[in-house]
């Protein structure tokens, strides 16, 4: 008798203990699709920002160039 309640309790922790780990297999999987997401969420960033960075400079020379003219051309009333 002793020893069916004893392989009774063992086979419900084992039951337990295979659920359990089910549940951890789940939750790591969940876990490694989030992070891939938001690896690509990050390299779309990433490439964002990389265009902004250009336009940002793009309109820096643009500046510049203006400023150079405006000097250029402030130069040459000043000289008449």
């Amino acid at each position: 008798m002793k020893k069916n309640i004893i392989i009774a309790i063992l086979g419900v922790f084992s039951g337990l203990f295979i659920i359990f780990a089910m549940v951890q297999r789940n939750i790591a999987l969940e876990n490694e699709a989030e992070s891939r997401e938001i690896q690509v969420q990050a390299k779309e960033l990433a490439i964002k920002l990389h265009e902004c960075q250009m336009e940002l400079e793009e309109q820096r020379q643009k500046t510049l160039m203006a400023e150079r003219l405006a000097i250029e051309r402030t130069h040459q009333l000043l000289s008449k």
